[in-house]
């Protein structure tokens, strides 16, 4: 039984005692089961400026001020706050055989790591395909292109879907498959009520770092907003973020328009 009077920020006993009521389902265990959305919700009295999710999915440790793609990353997955959906910034900077690497991939020349302009939402926009095709072929991102640089290249990659599958394909095919996972996603939650409003980020991210590394970095609103924008343009999304008719014929998945109506 915890002895306190009072919860408070860095408690461990509090922490230890919190896990398991809301384990048991009990008291304010209750409420916080159903994850901080929710329960500020049923709170209530302003309870909803210190809740910090995205799409419902609470923030990871990974905190996106000093890191404009993953910033870009939580407010565009389809899951909320999910850190495995984007390379690190400093894997932007690199040269010489990590940009071998990418090259089959169109992108040719390094980022800055700060950036979140039309080169990084591109990239982005790119690798984020990438990682659901991963997500597709059952491939752990830590042992694959770009993220480990020792692992298999993008041409062998082909190789060994054709082997295993006997599936004569190309790595154009498979970037489509990560294309037509990012969209399918996306129809599912505009059908369930998850819409272009969700594509934000909680207010921390918007405020200035105390201290550290990148003491005084935040993300501004206007600029991911931005890029938000570009990244539906890019992807042949409306400026709602719904992916056109177009962008569904064009990678075979027409069958879902009645999906959006």
């Amino acid at each position: 039984m915890y002895k306190s009077q009072s919860l408070r920020f860095g408690d461990p006993d509090a922490m230890l005692w919190l896990i398991k009521e809301i384990g048991r389902r009990r008291g304010l265990g209750d409420i916080l089961a159903e994850g901080v959305r929710k329960a500020a919700e049923k709170i209530g009295r302003g309870a909803e400026k210190f809740a910090f999710h995205v799409k419902g999915q609470e923030s990871p440790l990974h905190d996106a001020r000093g890191r404009p793609t993953m910033a870009l990353s939580y407010a565009l997955s389809p899951t909320g706050t999910d850190h495995n959906q984007a390379l690190p910034d400093s894997r932007y900077q690199k040269e010489g055989e990590f940009l071998d690497l990418l090259a089959p991939l169109g992108i040719l020349e390094p980022v800055d790591p700060r950036s979140l302009g039309p080169e990084k939402v591109r990239s982005f926009s790119i690798l984020q395909r990438v990682w659901n095709l991963y997500n597709s072929l059952g491939v752990c991102i830590f042992a694959a292109v770009p993220f480990y640089t020792g692992a298999l290249p993008f041409s062998r990659l082909v190789e060994t879907v054709e082997a295993i599958t006997g599936w004569d394909t190309s790595l154009w095919e498979l970037m489509r498959v990560g294309e037509r996972n990012n969209v399918m996603a996306r129809i599912f939650n505009i059908r369930e009520g998850i819409g272009p409003d969700e594509d934000r980020l909680f207010r921390r991210m918007h405020e200035p770092l105390a201290a550290g590394l990148f003491k005084d970095q935040y993300i501004d609103p206007a600029v991911l907003q931005d890029a938000i924008s570009l990244y539906y343009e890019m992807n042949g999304w409306d400026e709602r973020g719904k992916p056109t008719r177009g962008k569904l014929v064009d990678l075979g998945l027409e069958w879902l328009l009645e999906e959006m109506i």
